[in-house]
C-alpha cells in the first residue's frame, strides 16, 4: 500500500497523513525518491535522504535497509492525535534528522521504531534455511546468555520485574509532607505585603537620620529582600512538585536496537489541565541512559534544558 504523505520543503518535514499509523521503511524510501525526481519542487532543493542495504547474502537473505534523513529533514505524524495514538516504524532502520533524531514532535503521539542491529531481511517465497538448519538454530536459543551469563529466561524475568516497577510510579514519589506548602508560603507573603511602617516627620535628605529612623528604613529593606526570597521559594516548590511526578509529560522517546529507552524529554507543568501542551511549562528536562544490553544500563541522567 502506497504511503500517503506531503512534503514541507520550508520546514523540512515529511508529513504522514491521517489515518496512517504505520510506516514501512521501503515505502518511505519510494515516496522520497519519487519526490526528489519531480521537476518542481524536488530537484530545486537539496537531497532529502540516503539509503543503503538489500545486498544479497545468498539463500534469499539480504542486508537490512537503513534510511538516513539528511539536511535536517524529519518525519512527522499527523495531528491532532486521537487518544491512544501510537505510530509504528518498521522494516528497516531510520536514522539522521536533527541531532540524531529523525522524528519531529507531535503532541500526544508515541512513536515506536523497530530497529535492527543484525541488518538482514529474509524474503518470503524463496529458499532460506532448511528445516534441519532451522531446528539446529532454535536448539541453541536456550544457551544464549547476557553479558553477566544470565539465560534468556532469567533476562525475561528481570524485564518483567522492571516493567512492574515502571507500572507503579507512585513508589518513586518523594515524601514532601515536611516541606512548606505553597499556600503557606503565599499566606506569609500576603501578610508581609500588608505591613506598613511610618517614619515620623519628613526626612531631610541633608539631615542626619536618627537611630530610630535608620532602623525603620533598614527593616523595610530587609522585608523586601525576604519577600523576594519567598517568591523564589514558590517557583522552587512548583519545580519540586513536578520532579516528583505531579503534572509530568514525557515525549520524544528514542530506543536502541534492544528496545531500551535511551533518551526522552520530560516536561513538568503548573496545572494538570496544561499537561501535554506548551502552556504552563515549569521546566523541561532531557533524560538519557547509557545502555548495557537488553533491559540494562550503566548510567541514567536527567538534565534541565
Amino acid at each position: 500500500m502506497a504511503l500517503n504523505v506531503t512534503f514541507d520543503w520550508v520546514n523540512k518535514l515529511i508529513n504522514i497523513l491521517a489515518p496512517q499509523t504505520e510506516v514501512l521503511i521501503q515505502d518511505l524510501i519510494n515516496v522520497i525518491r519519487n519526490q526528489e525526481d519531480e521537476l518542481y519542487p524536488g530537484i530545486s532543493y537539496d537531497q532529502i535522504a540516503t539509503a543503503a542495504g538489500k545486498d544479497d547474502l545468498g539463500g534469499g537473505i539480504t542486508v537490512g535497509v537503513t534510511l538516513t534523513l539528511i539536511n535536517n529533514w524529519r518525519l512527522k505524524f499527523w495531528e491532532p492525535a486521537p487518544p491512544g495514538y501510537q505510530a509504528l516504524i518498521r522494516g528497516g532502520n531510520l536514522v539522521g534528522g536533527i541531532a540524531g533524531n529523525p522524528i519531529a514532535f507531535t503532541p500526544l503521539v508515541q512513536v515506536r521504531m523497530i530497529q535492527s542491529a543484525s541488518g538482514v531481511i529474509a524474503e518470503t517465497g524463496v529458499s532460506g534455511l532448511t528445516p534441519e538448519e532451522a531446528a539446529e538454530l532454535f536448539s541453541i536459543k536456550p544457551d544464549i546468555r547476557g553479558v553477566d551469563n544470565d539465560t534468556l529466561k532469567t533476562l525475561s524475568g528481570q524485564l518483567d520485574i522492571a516493567q512492574a516497577d515502571l507500572d507503579n510510579p507512585d513508589q518513586y514519589k518523594a515524601d514532601v509532607s515536611g516541606l512548606a506548602l505553597e499556600s503557606t508560603v503565599q499566606d506569609i507573603k500576603d501578610k508581609t505585603d500588608q505591613l506598613t511602617f511610618t517614619i515620623p516627620g519628613k526626612v531631610d535628605a541633608t539631615a542626619e537620620l536618627t537611630a530610630e529612623e535608620h532602623d525603620q528604613i533598614m527593616l523595610i529593606d530587609d522585608i523586601k529582600v525576604e519577600t523576594d526570597k519567598i517568591t523564589d521559594m514558590q517557583a522552587d516548590l512548583k519545580r519540586i512538585l513536578g520532579l516528583v511526578h505531579e503534572n509530568v509529560f514525557i515525549d520524544l522517546p528514542v530506543y536502541d536496537p534492544d528496545n531500551n529507552l535511551i533518551s526522552a524529554r520530560v516536561r513538568i507543568y503548573s496545572s494538570a489541565s496544561n499537561v501535554g501542551t506548551d502552556i504552563g511549562v515549569i521546566g523541561s528536562y532531557l533524560i538519557s541512559s547509557d545502555p548495557a544490553g537488553l533491559g540494562k544500563f550503566n548510567s541514567w541522567r536527567q538534565e534541565r534544558i
